[in-house]
């Protein structure tokens, strides 16, 4: 046995994996450890070596400033005092065999002859300068970041340009494929004027809490951009709006991601972990629910059926305490409280203020045809002009209430709950065929889908699919953003942020979401195209996608993704017009 909660209801540390039970990251400062809770892409923290958290309190190493310390366990830039190393550390001494140049300990192998240490522009750090960028009309500063006095330093493989001779010195990446993911944001005062860079490693993808920027163009250089804090993905176009929270957070109206909701005016969305804005008549609304409220934003309308109105309907008055549309006495049609009546439906008569029944011998009611009293039906216990609209019920059955009139049942029916031991209370929505209280659905109409959680909705939230079987939201697999049809690794429609989706045939758009595009699948070429990566036709070792005017595709598939065209055969097969045979 077990609790069942929705993805943004899991404690801080907690993880869904697949359709596995509820796991816990190792570490209790990690907020995301997909697919291994020993390895945490995410620290509520700071990052340590092998993918561990510090402990909530415990600072960062002496002289150390971090750049992305939640996923990131180097240092970015040292305190003044401290020299930053080949590994990024932070130390008081340089190691032996090392020399000081400027702010750094470095290989005196990997010095330059000639190399001036006090005039490369790497030398002091400098402190990021947000905005600045390079100038499109002078030549590129980050030609010469690792030079110095006419000598530079060599790169390292995995970088195309570069600040310095470590792996993180990188400005671009040898492979275009790769993206830089930041340990430090620079800005270098040289002709003819001030630009900016980003400077770390290169790796396939961006770590989590960081979006690709590519301004070469899907398949251009990139770059990491940091989301705010507590996001684990934000969106390209804008960097400072999340789309995703990490656990225990909730995401705002304002695309920022904060503990708890705000208090007034807005509730919980469990669909993607969204704190929306109730709707504009609302002050408070119901959980869920943003068009349910529970209170007005103006002081002068009352709450009615989850509704704000200005004036209570008839059979309604106005509870000022409570700015709610309260019910009147029983066949009272004008009231102004629950107590005195100054108008009677036509079934009643008004005396001293009271609606009396016109029918004055038990279980009847007053027939406006017939104009006689006609008696109630077995299942009633009193009714209203007719004999199937019951007031109340026997004893053994549930009154499902419309008013203070309704009907009686052996249980609860379809579209309602429980609301006492004696009395059913219809569910809030009309899509929601069994309900156990107000919020939850259990069972929804065609054409709707039951969530995690227990709400139905007409299309599943992201990662989810419709099951029509069932008529329920089922989770993708864990690799999938999205899926069609099935929970399977292999029908992924869509891939987080920085993934690629590998499809293998031009008649489907299902594919495997993979950290990068490989080179070869089953001894067939592969090419990537923006956020997918196609296989080769038949028989091709390797391919391109041929682009026409405006970069166009030339040739599309049954999905709409390109048609890669052959460049090179395997063995035994003749390139000819773009196919091997």
């Amino acid at each position: 046995m077990g609790l069942c909660h929705s993805e943004h209801e899991l404690p801080p540390h907690y993880q869904i994996f697949g359709v596995s039970p509820l796991s816990q990251c190792a570490s209790t400062s990690c907020r995301s450890c997909p697919g291994d809770p020993f390895a945490c892409e995410y620290c509520s923290t700071y990052m340590l070596p092998g993918k561990t958290c510090a402990a909530e309190g415990l600072g960062y190493p002496l002289g150390c400033r971090k750049f992305s310390p939640h996923v990131q366990r180097q240092c970015s830039i040292c305190d003044p005092g401290y020299y930053l190393t080949l590994d990024r550390q932070c130390v008081l001494l340089c190691p032996y065999g090392n020399t000081i140049c400027g702010q750094h300990c470095l290989p005196s192998t990997l010095i330059p002859p000639g190399f001036s240490c006090p005039h490369w522009p790497m030398a002091m750090f400098t402190p990021p300068h947000p905005g600045m960028g390079p100038d499109p009309t002078g030549p590129d500063p980050a030609e010469h970041l690792n030079c110095s006095a006419g000598r530079c330093f060599a790169c390292h493989p995995s970088c195309g340009k570069c600040a310095g001779p470590r792996e993180s010195d990188c400005v671009t990446c040898a492979n275009n494929n790769h993206v830089v993911v930041p340990y430090q944001e620079i800005f270098v005062p040289m002709a003819p004027k001030t630009s900016g860079y980003s400077i770390g490693t290169c790796q396939e993808r961006c770590p989590a809490g960081h979006v690709r920027m590519t301004p070469g163009g899907a398949n251009g250089p990139g770059r990491c951009i940091k989301c705010p804090n507590n996001c684990l993905e934000c969106d390209p176009a804008n960097p400072a709006r999340c789309t995703r929270c990490h656990m225990g957070t909730f995401m705002m109206p304002d695309g920022s991601c904060g503990r708890t909701c705000p208090m007034i005016g807005h509730t919980y969305v469990a669909e993607g972990g969204r704190c929306e804005p109730c709707s504009a008549d609302c002050g408070t609304c119901v959980t869920g629910h943003p068009h349910l409220c529970l209170s007005c934003a103006r002081p002068d309308m009352y709450v009615w059926r989850g509704r704000c109105v200005s004036t209570c309907p008839d059979g309604f008055f106005p509870h000022m305490q409570t700015r709610q549309c309260r019910p009147c006495p029983l066949g009272c049609n004008l009231c102004a409280n629950s107590q005195w009546c100054a108008r009677c439906d036509p079934d009643f008569v008004l005396q001293n203020g009271q609606c009396m029944q016109i029918c004055s011998a038990p279980n009847h009611f007053y027939d406006h045809q017939s104009n006689s009293c006609q008696p109630c039906s077995p299942n009633c216990k009193g009714c209203w002009r007719s004999a199937d609209n019951c007031i109340a019920c026997p004893t053994g059955r549930m009154f499902l209430k419309n008013g203070h009139h309704g009907s009686c049942h052996v249980t609860c029916p379809a579209g309602s709950h429980p609301d006492s031991p004696t009395t059913c209370d219809t569910c809030w929505s009309d899509n929601c065929l069994s309900c156990p209280d107000l919020k939850h659905c259990t069972k929804c109409a065609d054409g709707f889908y039951l969530t995690p959680k227990k709400q139905c909705v007409a299309k599943c939230p992201t990662s989810y699919f419709e099951k029509h079987s069932t008529g329920e939201c089922v989770r993708c697999a864990s690799t999938c953003m999205n899926c069609d049809g099935s929970a399977l690794t292999t029908h992924c429609t869509s891939c987080p942020n920085g993934n690629v989706l590998l499809i293998r045939s031009a008649d489907t758009n299902k594919g495997e979401c993979l950290v990068g595009c490989p080179p070869m699948v089953a001894t067939i070429g592969t090419v990537r195209w923006h956020d997918h990566c196609l296989v080769c036709p038949a028989n091709c070792a390797a391919c391109r996608v041929v682009t026409g005017p405006g970069g166009h595709p030339a040739h599309l598939g049954q999905n709409g993704l390109p048609v890669p065209q052959c460049t090179s055969c395997k063995m035994g097969y003749t390139l000819h017009n773009g196919t091997c045979i």
